[in-house]
């Protein structure tokens, strides 16, 4: 039986140390994510993926950069700006860890990156083997992938009259539904010679501390604040990782040949569930805490 092995990393902005240290715990216990046939990633995700997919450095030498790539992406200036950050901070840290001339088809591990049209009001996936995608920079869908507004902002194309925002945004930050669509496209999903493994990779969640009596009681401007959900990216992105991750759970217990497996883990402070934290205390915590996740994930099925 041959084995297919897809993994999809979630965004979620300066919190990808979690990511980083989880796969680099369990790659000292011989995991070996470069042994995979497929990547999806969203956002911080992208920029995650694309890291393993254009270099030789092993999860212990990204974690290891990690912290570096964060400062120097998110660079505060002492006047007010909207976005808060520059994308030319993003890319020089990139040319330095992988290199401005790299095509986004020069990825070792096919890959898909999300992002979203919000010209067409779609999600947009950008895919390293297709001929429209594999000549333009890696970068490119990679900063696409993290234009998320206030921090980044959107990305103009006025050659195609499209504007592209965070693939983060909405339903796909943890895109399981992505990754099944395409096995099921690749004809792994219902192939009995195939063992399809999918194993995907948070950053991170908050505790539902909801009850019934604090949700009824909210004013309209706290009602405002929960739809929009802004420091977890959305009320739609919030739901949509519980929701995938519960129909993924389905289809392994019903398929024989599906497994499927999700790193996650809780955050004990709810203000560890920012974009932005990127004092050393911060992330020497997201670092701890992928430790933790690494041990055991929260499914396995």
């Amino acid at each position: 039986m041959i084995t297919k092995k897809v993994a999809v990393f979630s965004g979620g902005g300066a919190k990808i140390p979690i990511t980083a240290s989880i796969l680099a715990e369990l790659e000292n216990k011989g995991f070996n994510i470069r042994d995979f046939d497929l990547f999806v990633g969203a956002s911080a995700g992208a920029i995650l993926s694309s890291v393993i997919g254009l270099t030789n450095l092993s999860m212990s030498e990204i974690l290891i950069k990690v912290p570096h790539l964060l400062k120097n992406t998110f660079k505060k200036v002492w006047y007010p700006r909207t976005p808060i950050y520059e994308r030319k901070d993003f890319l020089k840290v990139w040319g330095e860890l992988v290199g401005l001339d790299k095509k986004f088809g020069d990825c070792k591990i096919p890959t898909i990156i999300t992002s979203v049209d919000a010209v067409a009001d779609k999600m947009v996936l950008f895919k390293s083997w297709e001929d429209k995608n594999k000549n333009e920079p890696a970068v490119m869908p990679v900063m696409k992938s993290f234009a998320a507004p206030i921090y980044f902002g959107q990305i103009a194309d006025p050659i195609n009259k499209r504007v592209y925002m965070d693939g983060g945004v909405g339903s796909y930050n943890l895109g399981i539904d992505i990754v099944w669509e395409q096995c099921i496209l690749n004809s792994w999903v219902c192939d009995p010679n195939i063992a399809l493994e999918i194993y995907a990779f948070g950053t991170g969640f908050s505790k539902n501390n909801h009850t019934y009596e604090n949700i009824v009681n909210n004013r309209v401007v706290n009602q405002t604040l929960e739809f929009f959900s802004l420091g977890q990216g959305g009320m739609a992105r919030v739901m949509s990782r519980a929701d995938q991750v519960s129909k993924m759970s389905n289809r392994s217990e019903k398929l024989e040949n599906v497994r499927f497996k999700y790193y996650d883990i809780e955050f004990p402070d709810s203000k560890l569930d920012a974009m932005d934290r990127i004092d050393d205390k911060s992330i020497a915590t997201y670092i701890e805490l992928g430790k933790k996740a690494s041990e055991k994930p929260l499914v396995d099925i």
